[in-house]
């Protein structure tokens, strides 16, 4: 198992207690609970997605590291095993601005950002530009 810790800043409506604190610190008091972080950040999607790709080899041959020294060494010391800390805004990929009220990276990104009913039609094509680029299909 691989831990992921997602710390998009919020929880309901304000920032969570690791996520106002400084990486070093964060890395530190990690380290201090017997892990190794590995810091995927970032809000370019992209970018995201190869740096996670990139970190989860790298988390994942520590893992066989660790397992193959104690298998083939009968070492019993406790290893300090991988977890990837992943920062991304809270609504990430998801729509920026509905109805001239910022979603990304506020509270309202905790709700349904986008209410598609016969009051709010033109959510509809928000939805769907929001899926399409989810689903890795470009909008145009």
């Amino acid at each position: 198992m691989l831990p992921i810790l997602h710390l998009n800043g919020y929880k309901i409506s304000n920032p969570t207690v690791l996520a106002r604190i400084e990486h070093e610190e964060l890395e530190q008091f990690l380290r201090g609970c017997g892990w190794t972080p590995y810091f995927v950040e970032g809000d370019e999607p992209e970018t995201m997605h190869e740096l996670m790709a990139g970190t989860l080899d790298e988390a994942i041959e520590s893992i066989r590291q660790i397992q193959g020294n104690a298998r083939s060494k009968n070492d019993t010391t406790r290893p300090r095993w991988p977890m990837i800390v992943l920062r991304s805004p809270k609504g990430w990929t998801g729509p920026k601005v509905v109805d001239g009220l910022p979603v990304e990276g506020t509270f309202r990104a905790h709700q349904v950002p986008l209410l598609v009913d016969a009051e709010h039609p033109d959510h509809l094509g928000q939805l769907e530009s929001w899926m399409k680029i989810t689903s890795g299909r470009t909008v145009r």
